[in-house]
């Protein structure tokens, strides 16, 4: 039974991430979205580090990558459903 887990991230310094990811069994595909190829750079630092605690967690990583969507309109226009949620400041569970 696969699930889809999105993030909506707006972050003081990083602006905003969403997080794309796919949980199947115990396998994790994650994709993440920023607005600019530097802040991919910085967040692709850690990107091994978080693969290695999932991986200890007992999840197989399929993908987790970092990528930069220039067009922040873009980004926004495919999750229109969610667009309310970029500026709440707590969690909300959508089916």
């Amino acid at each position: 039974n696969e699930k889809n887990v999105l993030f909506l991230l707006n972050m003081d310094v990083l602006g905003d991430i969403i997080v794309e990811a796919k949980i199947k069994t115990k396998k994790i595909s994650c994709v993440l979205k920023c607005k600019d190829e530097n802040i991919c750079n910085f967040i692709r630092l850690f990107l091994e580090e978080l693969g290695e605690k999932l991986t200890a967690l007992g999840y197989d990583i399929d993908y987790l990558t970092c990528v930069a969507e220039k067009d922040d309109l873009k980004i926004k226009a495919e999750y229109r459903e969610f667009q309310n949620l970029f500026a709440m400041e707590s969690v909300d569970i959508l089916a």
